[in-house]
């Protein structure tokens, strides 16, 4: 029997797997094997928001372009539109004016109604170059300039733009909605707000969201422009191709909408703020340790809760729900959480933990099996496995039964058989016997030799353990698997010491103390008594009135000081044992005289052994006047 392994070393192979989760799922962050899906899940995130009035969409959509003209228009058309603008707005104008337009007046007009408004020109990337290389800027030198530049990721959807400053040919140019920011409000942004690098776009809506205005109703003077407003000029037809997808799908939305988004996330002051990288990976360690705190020790950061396997999950599964609670909570607040590497460890280091667990369980289960499976029923192995009994060495004091049987002359019977023949005997013998002590609820200790020691009330407990070992202790008296063989059965109940007894590498399950030692002693008494079963009285009061019993004698075993009544154990009462009781009365009293006649009636016409044996014990107390002085009533039985 081998130990079964600790929780120390269950706990340690938890952390060493929840170290690997972590690790692994690191490695997965960086390489973004799961980057997209996370992009994805982040945008879902994103709430819709009441677009600003004080921003206006002047379209240069397919309405304008079927009344005005077909795109590029001249800059005079142009100039009417800046010209339409209120003086208390500004005008900001996605439109590339990098080279000079059809004639000199058509730019002077142009320059001049820039002159005359709050206007802001747009800059682009001078093609593959790098916005910190290189700007192209209109031609209009005396107009403000932003440049425009958002992001597009890899699945095409643009989720972000840039806010710094950059200085390139050490001109300042400010980012295209910040310059629009600065010219209407006379004032730079809140701090916080220009963050250098990559800064994700906070989607008031989907496309159409802001108020729109139509370049070409504006042109044929049938509707106005609003004042106090801030107004960005700029293509949304779809064939002049100024469009971007965007999170959360939906129609794709024009570049000057875009600018409309970021310039409402700036004067709003609501930024969003990505949780990534590192952020992701303390995340991923904090579900794994939370993890391994249910499934390891039964509580969650020092909170102790159910271990059962189905309650972890459950709590796990609650885990990753309030996560989601609480990053759809962080997202109204503009803080976006990352969903898939933290549920994906969750779920990771669950399922691996359960693995570790469902192994050990199954490991657990083969050493009891080895354990216990040859010496209890298999109804109570499993009871065993079901209740997570643990093996250890050291043990427990229990009220327990002891049962020790053993055949009769036994030398005698081996010196008569071959070795062969003898096992087989004793195999069939051992074979029924251990099937009733199994059918009794009882637990094989162990074989010796040709005798068998069986316990009651472990390793869990039985209830009515006492009548359960002495109805198999019957059943045994009455199982004949061969006309050589007797045996004799001693029965007793009281605390011992039980549990794996032995060295680390090998120990047994069993029992000692001093009742297992009476246990013994009483079925060395079925030889004196001539009978096949005693039980002491600590049993006998515990039985049910249909087991028949005979009190025998009150006797002081070898190895132990205090006397113990015992009595024959029998399936049926015959009628003289009423007799035997009266005897056995005068026999204490210490009227040997009498209680001899009355035990040699009773042996002869009973044939008697255990008569037999008070007879002549009274005969001899007849001759010994210093014992019928000293007499107690209890005789002391010096030999095993």
């Amino acid at each position: 029997m081998t130990v079964l392994a600790s929780g120390e070393k269950a706990l340690i192979h938890k952390g060493i797997a929840a170290i690997c989760c972590v690790v692994f799922l690191v490695v997965l962050l960086y390489m973004g094997v799961f980057g997209a899906f996370d992009v994805r899940a982040k945008d879902a995130l994103i709430s819709k928001k009441a677009p600003l009035d004080a921003i206006t969409v002047l379209a240069i959509d397919d309405k304008s372009i079927h009344d005005v003209g077909r795109w590029p228009w001249s800059r005079a058309e142009v100039a009417k539109l800046i010209d339409a603008v209120p003086p208390s707005s500004v005008i900001g104008v996605d439109i590339a004016y990098f080279e000079p337009g059809a004639s000199a007046a058509e730019d002077a007009a142009l320059e001049a109604a820039f002159a005359k408004k709050r206007a802001v020109l747009v800059c682009t990337k001078d093609g593959a170059q790098s916005l910190h290389q290189s700007l192209q800027c209109p031609i209009f030198k005396g107009v403000a300039r932003g440049f425009a530049d958002v992001i597009t990721d890899a699945d095409g959807v643009t989720r972000a733009t840039r806010l710094e400053t950059f200085d390139p040919d050490n001109a300042k140019v400010e980012p295209f909605a910040v310059a629009l920011y600065e010219k209407f409000f006379g004032a730079k942004p809140a701090p916080g707000i220009l963050l250098s690098g990559r800064s994700r776009i906070n989607y008031a809506g989907s496309s159409k969201a802001f108020l729109t205005v139509s370049a070409g109703d504006v042109i044929s003077g049938t509707a106005a422009l609003p004042a106090n407003s801030i107004i960005i000029l700029g293509a949304t037809a779809q064939s002049l191709k100024d469009i971007f997808e965007i999170p959360k799908g939906g129609p794709a939305m024009a570049g000057a909408e875009l600018h409309a988004n970021i310039l409402q996330m700036i004067i709003t002051q609501r930024t969003l703020a990505d949780i990534s990288g590192w952020w992701t990976a303390l995340l991923i360690l904090v579900m794994t340790v939370a993890t391994y705190s249910i499934s390891a020790s039964g509580t969650l950061f020092g909170v102790e809760i159910l271990r059962r396997p189905a309650a972890s999950t459950i709590i796990v599964a609650v885990l990753g729900v309030l996560y989601l609670f609480a990053a759809v909570g962080l997202s109204r607040r503009d803080i976006l959480l990352p969903l898939i590497y933290p549920l994906l460890s969750l779920a990771l280091a669950h399922g691996v933990f359960s693995l570790l667990d469902h192994v050990q369980s199954e490991r657990e289960k083969w050493q009891i099996q080895s354990a216990f499976g040859k010496y209890v029923s298999p109804r109570i192995v499993e009871q065993i496995i079901s209740e997570k009994y643990a093996l250890r060495l050291g043990g427990e004091k229990r009220r327990i039964g002891i049962l020790f049987s053993d055949i009769r002359d036994f030398t005698t019977l081996s010196e008569t058989l071959t070795p062969q023949p003898l096992v087989a005997l004793l195999n069939r013998y051992f074979s029924a016997m251990t099937e009733i002590i199994h059918t009794q609820d009882g637990m094989i200790d162990k074989y010796i030799g040709d005798a068998v020691m069986a316990l009651w009330n472990v390793p869990l407990p039985v209830g009515g353990f006492e009548e359960k070992m002495a109805r198999a202790a019957l059943a045994m008296a009455e199982t004949r698997v061969s006309e050589d063989i007797y045996a004799g059965i001693g029965l007793h109940v009281g605390d011992a010491v039980v549990g794996n007894i032995g060295s680390n590498e090998r120990f047994d399950y069993t029992a000692i103390g001093d009742n297992v030692n009476l246990a013994s002693r009483l079925e060395g008494l079925t030889k004196v008594y001539g009978v096949t079963v005693i039980a002491s009285e600590d049993l006998v009061r515990c039985l049910p009135a249909d087991i028949g019993r005979r009190e025998l004698d009150s006797v002081r075993v070898r190895g132990r000081n205090k006397p113990v009544v015992i009595y024959e154990i029998c399936s049926e009462v015959p009628s003289w044992h009423r007799e035997f009781s009266e005897a056995l009365a005068i026999y204490r009293a210490g009227l040997f005289e009498d209680a001899r006649e009355q035990f040699t009636v009773l042996s002869r016409k009973y044939l008697d052994h255990a008569s037999r044996l008070f007879a002549d014990r009274c005969s001899e107390f007849l001759r010994d006047r210093q014992v019928q002085r000293e007499w107690n009533g209890v005789w002391e039985h010096t030999t095993k």
